[in-house]
């Protein structure tokens, strides 16, 4: 869980995560961060994403009445952030909030992966059934079971609040996918 963006509290899972963090204790301690702003997005999607990421995935699936492939048990969470609320912040973000250090772009909600699989069924209306996997190998170095954001930091410096729940960004990603993709 990456909640806290106090660099002093977090602490990495992986490799991935661990890399991310060194950057941000040396930006601290070199000064960088009275200089410079970081941005972390949690799980951003929407419109024209890469169908390697998985809400593309799912639509895909679901959209063919494909298997819809989980992997593990689908208790991990994720905290979805659809794309205009991130750049909403972002911009945000370049107007107030010029070097003063490190900002989560999140929504503050946890996500199962089984409840995105069957939202994704539910609104393309899909006959798709769920199914588990083991991650593949790879995915292990990268994967932690709870990934939620807070953005505490960034309302209380901008007035940032995310405006579009999960479901309202999936409807979009799905209608802009019905309108341009061939699926």
């Amino acid at each position: 869980d990456d909640k806290d963006e106090d660099l002093e509290k977090f602490q990495p899972l992986n490799l991935y995560g661990w890399s991310k963090h060194k950057f941000d204790l040396l930006a601290r301690e070199e000064g960088w961060l009275k200089r410079i702003t970081g941005l972390k997005y949690f799980n951003v999607y929407g419109p024209r994403q890469d169908n390697r990421m998985v809400i593309p995935k799912f639509f895909e699936q679901a959209l063919l009445n494909n298997p819809i492939t989980v992997y593990g048990n689908g208790n991990q969470t994720r905290d979805f952030t659809f794309i205009d609320d991130t750049i909403n912040a972002t911009l945000l973000i370049a107007e107030k909030c010029k070097g003063n250090g490190i900002f989560n772009i999140a929504r503050g909600t946890d996500t199962t992966m089984n409840d995105l699989a069957n939202e994704v069924i539910k609104i393309t209306e899909s006959k798709s059934k769920i199914k588990h996997e083991d991650a593949p190998f790879l995915r292990f170095d990268f994967d932690v079971d709870k990934r939620c954001g807070d953005s505490s930091k960034l309302k209380q410096l901008t007035g940032y609040k995310p405006e579009i729940n999960l479901n309202e960004g999936l409807i979009k990603t799905l209608k802009y996918i019905k309108d341009n993709e061939k699926i």
